[in-house]
């Protein structure tokens, strides 16, 4: 008999085994291997997917998921400065796309400050994707120069137009918008 010890995400596993019997572990691991490569390659097809269809200079980063998501993101987007004169230049604006799937409902959470990767309720009872958009000028969705001139009710209007029809795209459910506090009224005057 021989006596092997494997170590597998955390797992300690412990053979005691006849030489002829490892080609069976051999197999079992192999299997074990290819499961968590499959769980991973969910996520790598659709940040693909995300860059095909999304702007070029979108930058995308992968987060832990949560509840019913398959996939979580971080992701960087190029908005107008100004919406009525694009010659000004653009900043990036940070979004959190928490995708379950492409027919599913979509919430859009408008932020009236910085964003978080949270989920939030109405996108579990939905079982919906859900993209949460930071305001312009806060977090990571700050212009390099800080002309405050641009910080107005209807530039993020049209920022979270812009992202609406940006993912409408390939997000082809039903949209709800929704936010708390200066979200909330952030949710109220988009629809508007």
């Amino acid at each position: 008999n021989t006596s092997k010890q494997v170590k597998y995400v955390g797992l300690l596993i412990k053979f005691e085994t006849k030489p002829y019997e490892m080609q069976n572990i051999y197999t079992f691991l192999v299997f074990l291997v290819s499961i968590s490569t499959g769980l991973s390659s969910e996520s790598s097809d659709f940040i693909d997917f995300l860059r095909q269809n999304l702007p070029e200079g979108t930058e995308i980063q992968t987060l832990e998921k949560n509840i019913h998501f398959d996939s979580e993101f971080e992701i960087l987007i190029d908005q107008l400065l100004d919406h009525q004169n694009p010659s000004l230049g653009t900043f990036k604006q940070r979004i959190f796309l928490s995708h379950y799937d492409l027919k599913a409902p979509n919430l859009m959470v408008t932020e009236g400050y910085n964003a978080r990767q949270r989920p939030y309720e109405l996108s579990e009872i939905l079982k919906s994707n859900q993209i949460t958009v930071e305001y312009r000028y806060f977090g990571k969705s700050a212009p390099d120069e800080m002309d405050y001139t641009f910080l107005t009710n209807d530039q993020a209007m049209e920022d979270l137009h812009y992202i609406r029809n940006l993912f409408g795209k390939f997000y082809k459910g039903k949209w709800v918008s929704t936010g708390i506090s200066k979200g909330g009224t952030t949710t109220l005057i988009y629809k508007s």
